[in-house]
């Protein structure tokens, strides 16, 4: 499941032309900016997408060294669940579950509510 996600990710950033070592520069829906993790930490960008007709949930991830360089990144569809803020919460677990995996142990998460 994860190599279909990257896969699929890789898939999307060819599709819509962005270079996947310039992703950590885009802009989030807040207007702020990605910020770097101190050295010698890598950190996990986490966001979920919550329909609330369906509470089906979509979470996504990516994982950045200090140079904003992505290491890892995927997504997946989550299971339903009753509001927003329970979408992010399922987000945060399956990028932790994911990337606790694939990164050295010192790393620092950041959704889009700045959780850090």
């Amino acid at each position: 499941a994860a190599l279909q996600a990257q896969a699929d990710t890789k898939e999307w950033l060819r599709a819509t032309a962005i270079d996947q070592n310039d992703v950590f520069t885009l802009q989030e829906d807040s207007g702020s900016r990605w910020t770097r993790p101190p050295s010698p930490f890598v950190k996990c960008n986490y966001d979920a997408s919550f329909n609330p007709h369906t509470h089906q949930v979509t979470g996504g991830w990516v994982i950045r060294d200090t140079e904003g360089k992505a290491l890892s990144w995927g997504s997946a569809r989550l299971r339903t669940v009753r509001s927003p803020l329970e979408a992010e919460g399922e987000a945060l677990l399956f990028a932790l579950q994911q990337s606790w995996s694939r990164a050295p142990l010192k790393w620092s998460t950041g959704g889009d509510d700045n959780f850090e």
